[in-house]
């Protein structure tokens, strides 16, 4: 699945292209991290203590006038970075979320065990002729 998208979007971009993306993060992995910021009105929830490769991910949105729900699947840092450099991407790298706010103690939590986490990777420039 994870192979299959990253595949398309390579296929999709122009040489040189820079793909940016947000998901879940790979780097928090427990059903207790992710409840640490359910406060936050974005609930991920999941079917097992410790989140393995390929596992659900229960998804809640909650707005003023809405809630959204939806599944994800958890991949591990190492199963993106493959996924990128098998397809044909370069300069992988993760790019962790930012919080600008006076209230520190509010988005500790947030900070700490963040559910989403940014990425960015290349496709080469091609030189020559084809």
């Amino acid at each position: 699945m994870l192979r299959s998208f990253v595949k398309s979007a390579f296929e999709l971009l122009k040489p040189g292209g820079r793909m940016v993306g947000i998901n879940t993060s790979p780097f928090v992995t427990t059903r207790d991290a992710f409840a640490s910021t359910h406060k936050y009105r974005l609930r991920y929830t999941t079917d097992n203590e410790t989140c393995e490769e390929g596992d659900p991910l229960h998804i809640e949105i909650e707005g003023e006038d809405f809630l959204a729900k939806f599944d994800n699947y958890f991949w591990t840092s190492d199963s993106y970075q493959k996924a990128f450099e098998d397809c044909g991407f370069v300069n992988f790298r993760w790019v962790p979320l930012a919080v600008h706010s006076d209230d520190e103690e509010h988005w500790r939590a947030w900070k700490e065990n963040c559910p989403l986490i940014c990425f960015e990777a290349k496709k080469p420039e091609y030189h020559g002729s084809s």
